[in-house]
Formats: C-alpha cells, sequence, structure tokens
C-alpha cells in the first residue's frame, strides 16, 4: 500500500529520476536531512511520513519516555527492509488506539529540537 501511494500521491510534482524538479512533496527524513541552504527547504509545501509501531513487545501508547525506552525505534535496528520515508515508533501496531497520540507525542517532542 505505501509502495502505491509513493507512485502515485507523493510523486504528482517530482519524478524521482528529475533532479531539475521542484521539491513540492518531501519526505521528513530528507527535510530533516537537508543541509542549511538547500532548496528543499524552501520549495517543500508537504512533508509526509509514513508511522509504523515497530516493537511487537511494546506498548500501544508511549507518551512517557526516557533514553532507555525512546519514542521511536531507528532503523537500522528494523528486521526485514526498513523503508527510509517511514517513521517506526516504539509501540505495538494497532489501528484503534495508541498510534495517533504516541505520533503526536514524537512530533513535538522532535519540533522543540530542531532548528527549522
Amino acid at each position: 500500500r505505501r509502495k502505491n501511494i509513493r507512485r502515485t500521491y507523493l510523486s504528482f510534482y517530482k519524478d524521482f529520476f528529475d533532479a531539475t524538479a521542484p521539491y513540492r512533496i518531501c519526505a521528513l527524513v530528507d527535510w530533516l536531512q537537508a543541509p542549511t541552504g538547500h532548496p528543499m527547504l524552501d520549495q517543500c509545501q508537504i512533508i509526509y511520513t509514513f508511522v509504523i509501531g515497530a516493537n511487537p513487545k511494546g506498548p500501544t501508547q508511549l507518551l512517557e519516555f526516557n533514553e532507555s525506552f525512546p519514542l521511536s525505534i531507528d532503523p537500522s535496528q528494523i528486521h526485514g527492509d526498513s523503508e527510509r520515508d517511514v517513521t517506526y515508533l516504539n509501540i505495538q501496531e494497532n489501528g484503534k488506539f495508541g498510534k495517533s497520540p504516541t505520533w503526536f507525542k514524537y512530533g513535538s517532542a522532535g519540533w522543540k529540537e530542531s532548528a527549522r
């Protein structure tokens, strides 16, 4: 499903093979890692990420976190193929409760640290 979304909606303005196309839709990871002065920082109009609960033994929601139990999991720790435009939360994958509040906690904690 994510693959189809990437090929349709997220590539509407930017063809991955055309380096001259404007950066209108950007992956969160690319936007955060872009160096100061990169055109993406001015051109990007929509920043996206897919959010997955990546800890099958974790809680369904995580609002209190610390260094020993962080909000997100580094993609290098994901078994199998990790995807660069995915945010892996340190919770169980669930569709009914917990992922949205954890995502908002992650987003608000991350933006406080970001200079952008």
